[in-house]
Order: C-alpha cells, then structure tokens, then sequence
C-alpha cells in the first residue's frame, strides 16, 4: 500500500471527488477524528430497502405505475402499513362473526325496526334447566351447543320476567352487518395490495435508484471527512501500488497537488487480501473474527484448508458431502447474484467435497454399516466403497489419535507463521521450542520413544531462555517462567481437538439409530405401509442429524482457527481496504 495525499481547491473539489470515485482504487481515511453525522441518503436508503423487501413478495401488475422512483418507497411503506392495518381489522371482524355464528344469519336493523313497532326481540344464554323458566310470549328460536342454550324471546312489552342466571346478549351488529364490513375491508386490502403490485413494475428502476444512493452516501461521506482551510481541501488516503498508474492517469488533467509515498513507521494502512478465487471465499469468515493487520501474514490460505478439513471431519459422512454439494448447486444460481454470495458458493462447494472424500476414506454413507448390506439389497454397490476405506470411524483409540495429531500439526503450523513474523527475533528460538517440545512429548508418551523426554525438556529449555528479549535478569527469568507455563494452555489447546473425533462420531451414531428404527419399523410392520413409515423415519431422521451436523462444522470449525490456532500467531488488528468507488450495476 502507498499513502496518497490531494490538495486542490474548493471549486474543484467536486469534480476531484467524482474522479476519485470513477478510479475506484482509493481508500479515503478522515484527516481528522470528528463525529460523523447521519446523511439525507442514509435515510432514504433504509426506507429503499424496507420498500424492495415488502415488494419481493408481490408480482409486478400489468399496469405500470407512473409515480417518480424518489416517491415510490414512502407509496410502498405507506400503502403496506394501511395493508397491515386492513388485516388486523378484517381478523377482529371475522372473530366477531364467529362469536355470532351459533345464532345463525340475522340483521341487527330489523330488531331495531321491530323494536320501533313495539315488538321485541331479546337473546339469552342460559343453562337448558333454565328454559322452562321464562315467561314469554313466544320464544320462537333456540339452540343448545355445549351443555348450554341459546334462545329468542318475542314480547310485545319491554318488560320480560326472565330467570336469574339468564344471561342476555346483546348485539351491536348482526351477522349480516359484519359480513357487509369484512366484505369492505376485503376491497380496501385489495385496493392496497394493487399499489403496492404497481410499484412491484419499478423494482429495476427502485435497485437503480438504490445504487445512485449508495454512491451519494460515499461521496458525501468522503466530502465530510476531508481537510478544509480557507478555499484549499486536502484528502488522505491509500492505495496499492499496482494502481497508482491508473489513478494518475484520471486525475492528471484537474489543478490538483498529487503526492504518492510510501507508508511511514505509525502508519495503519488498510488491508488487502488478494488470493485465487477458491481461497477468496474464506475472506468472510475470516472478516467474521478479525482483519489482520497491515504487516500481518494473510492467513486465508490456511484457514481455507484446515476450515475444510474439519467441518468434513465433524460432518463425517459422505452421502451428507452429496447432499450438501446437490442443495449448493441448485441454489447456485441465487448465491451468484452477489459478490459474497458467490464467495459463499465457492466455500460450500469446497466443504462439500471435502466431506465426500472424508466418506470415502472413512467408508461412511449415510451411516449404512457395510457388513449388514447383503448382497440382494438396493444398496449392496456401497459394499465395493468398502475398498477405499483408510480410516475406520468405528476405531475410537485410532480416531482419538487422528484427531490429537491433527491438533499438533495445526498448531505447530502457527508457531511457524510465527517465526516468519519474529524473523531476526531470539524469540522466534523460544517458538522452536514449543515444536520441539509438542513432538517430543509425543515420542514419549505415544510411541514410547526414549528420545522423547530429552526433546521434550529441551523444547521447554528453548522457551525458558528464549520467550524474552528483555535485558533485565529478574524480567528475563520472570517472562521465561510465564512462557513455561504455558504448557497447560497448549495441552488444553492440543485436546480440544478431540472434538473433530467426538462431534464426527455422534453424527454418525445418530445416523445409525435412525437407520435402525426405521430397519425395525418395517421388519415390525412389513408391506408397502411399513417401506413408507421406514422412509419417514429414516428422512426426517437424517434430515435432523444433517442441519445438527453442518451446524456444530461451523461453528466447531472456525472455533479451532479463532481460538485454538490464531492465539498464537494472530493479532488481527487491522481494518478492510474499502476503496471509494461506484457499486456495480
């Protein structure tokens, strides 16, 4: 990266800017730390983006709407609040219908015009012992429904003798008035809903206009984040090296001051990581924990492989790779519309091939055990993948070991990246050690090696002496001891990849309780039902254990990059090269 420094005057300022942004190659910093204020844009793409989300559900109407693109958002927000509004109301018309429905279809305004007559029509509930206690002219309706009754009395005076516990009801609305409302509220909602299809016709015009904004919003945030004195501007900022030739390119016709140099001691360029496409598509995750510094080493390459190799490891079956790799495929075409989306395609196809060569070295498909297969099943092809089994999942002091020597190698791979940053350093001895040391103990502890203490207590040696650079005995003595004790922190470190082992073998047993259930239920209900239920089972099953497993490769995965390796040979403390450009169309 090299500094980049512009000063020009204020009446060419915007035009400065504009150009910048066209290079697209310029990573702008605020000269000075001042609070940065909420932009007019800002607003208006947040309303943007609420608007594109509600019209993603609706189909574009044939006829197109003629309002202008700045309008059509507040039109969309606003007409689908009323829609929201309309639902509410149309869910409390319809339950007090329903409340209604046990004394039929009736109008309310034809009591109230028989009332005027002098004729009166009361409801009542009551119990049905209650009935015969009403002293009625006439009770030429009732209904009992759940232990209860429900009757109409006619009388031709206001006064009705009634039993006590009666309990009269009495109606606002009839039937008939609420299905007239609910009917009107059904056209409101549809009127809204027309709107909002209208302006579903202007998406590409509303994604264009949301582009113009995020272009607005980083030319005005640059603009706020310059120097200014007087009538003279000045701009800070970075760029690589490869890119100062086009930038100069662009900006030498404008009366401008242009000074390229290198980055100075203090200095906190931003970063940029550059690696093949494959390799790119780990940038998110690692982006997920921390940047790495400007001078820090980049470690998609690694984090690409071991990531890989774990979630494989932890996914542990080789018909869920097949899985996988089918669902990425068929949404492949969706993930592709974005920049991170096509990165995320890139990183699951490479996850699901893993897993699937993990399957067949392991010889494990959709937990099936191989011996049980016999020769006349469906399924007796999987017993010639028998021949590529390598590791036996079923061989728990063997997975152990793996997953324990898959550890040591990792981070000892750390400590390397770690002499390369120190080279020059005597503390890069004190990292020596602890390579030393971690094979030496496995000498002597798994292979019983007489050499293996020696090497041991000498890779311990290293980091006594060696884990400081201070000058002071009693500091140097007192930061050796500190670096010894870290014995304990890489021994946990080392086991908490026994997790590869642990969380691969659960996937795998719960996969084969399914397979046995399922095995049981048809043995237990044998016929076309039995084939059916053994298949609901068996898919629900793994269709549980499937979405559990990628979950705990995830996370498990990354947690043994993040904590276990970066702790000894990442800082991450740097910031994303964010250049100042135009967004893609």
């Amino acid at each position: 990266m090299q500094k980049v420094l512009i000063f020009g005057t204020k009446q060419n300022k915007d035009m400065v800017l504009h150009k910048l942004q066209e290079a697209g190659v310029v990573h702008v910093e605020p000269v000075e730390e001042k609070r940065f204020p909420c932009l007019k844009p800002e607003e208006s793409l947040t309303e943007l983006n609420q608007a594109l989300e509600i019209l993603s559900s609706y189909c574009p109407s044939v006829e197109k709407t003629a309002i202008e693109v700045e309008k059509i958002p507040f039109n969309v927000i606003d007409a689908n609040k009323k829609l929201q509004e309309l639902e509410e109301k149309k869910k409390l018309q319809q339950q007090k219908l329903s409340d209604l429905e046990v004394w039929g279809d009736f109008s309310s305004k034809l009591i109230q015009s028989l009332q005027e007559q002098k004729i009166f029509l009361r409801f009542w509930k009551c119990s049905t012992k209650e009935v015969a206690l009403f002293k009625a002219s006439c009770i030429p309706w009732q209904k009992q429904a759940a232990g209860m009754a429900y009757l109409m009395t006619v009388s031709y005076q206001e006064s009705l003798e009634a039993p006590a516990n009666a309990q009269e009801i009495i109606f606002p609305k009839g039937s008939r008035e609420w299905k007239e409302e609910i009917s009107q509220t059904e056209k409101e909602i549809e009127e809204q809903k027309e709107i909002i299809s209208k302006c579903a016709t202007s998406i590409s015009l509303l994604k264009d206009y949301s582009r113009r904004l995020k272009d607005q919003i980083v030319f005005e945030a640059t603009e706020y984040s310059l120097l200014e004195k007087g009538e003279i501007f000045g701009l800070k900022g970075w760029i690589p090296k490869e890119d100062v030739a086009s930038l100069k390119a662009k900006m030498e016709n404008l009366s401008i001051a242009l000074e390229i140099c290198d980055a100075e001691e203090g200095d906190a360029p931003p970063t940029l990581m550059r690696n093949p496409k494959w390799i790119q598509s780990v940038l998110d995750v690692i982006h997920l924990y921390a940047t790495p510094g400007y001078k820090e080493w980049d470690p998609s390459f690694m984090v690409y492989f071991a990531f890989a190799v774990f979630f494989a490891m932890i996914l542990g079956d080789g018909g869920y790779g097949i899985l996988m790799l089918s669902l990425t495929i068929y949404f492949r075409n969706k993930m592709k519309e974005s920049d991170s989306g096509q990165r995320l395609y890139y990183l699951l196809i490479t996850l699901s091939i893993s897993t699937i060569l993990w399957g067949a070295i392991s010889c494990t498909w959709f937990a099936l055990d191989m011996n049980k297969i016999s020769h006349d099943s469906p399924f007796a092809f999987l017993k010639k993948l028998k021949n590529l089994q390598i590791c036996d999942t079923n061989d728990t002091n063997l997975m152990m070991m793996v997953a324990i020597y898959i550890g040591i190698v990792h981070i000892c791979l750390a400590h390397i990246v770690q002499i390369f940053r120190q080279w020059g350093s005597t503390v890069i001895l004190a990292n020596l050690g602890w390579i030393i040391g971690m094979w030496g103990a496995v000498l002597h502890l798994h292979l019983a090696h007489p050499a293996g203490k020696y090497l041991f207590f000498s890779g311990i040696g290293l980091v006594f002496l060696f884990s400081s650079t201070s000058k002071n005995i009693l500091l140097h003595i007192a930061e050796g001891l500190l670096g010894v004790l870290g014995v304990s922190q890489t021994f946990a470190d080392i086991m908490s990849y026994l997790r590869l082992f642990a969380l691969g073998l659960a996937g795998t047993v719960m996969g084969s309780i399914f397979n046995q259930l399922g095995a049981d239920v048809q043995a237990f209900l044998p016929g076309i039902f039995g084939y059916l239920l053994m298949l609901i089972i068996v898919f629900f099953g793994h269709t549980l254990n499937f979405a559990m497993s990628v979950m705990g490769g995830f996370i498990h995965g990354l947690r043994l990059n993040f904590l276990e390796f970066y702790r000894y040979c990442f800082e991450g403390s740097g910031h994303i090269y964010r250049p100042m450009s135009l967004h893609k169309k």
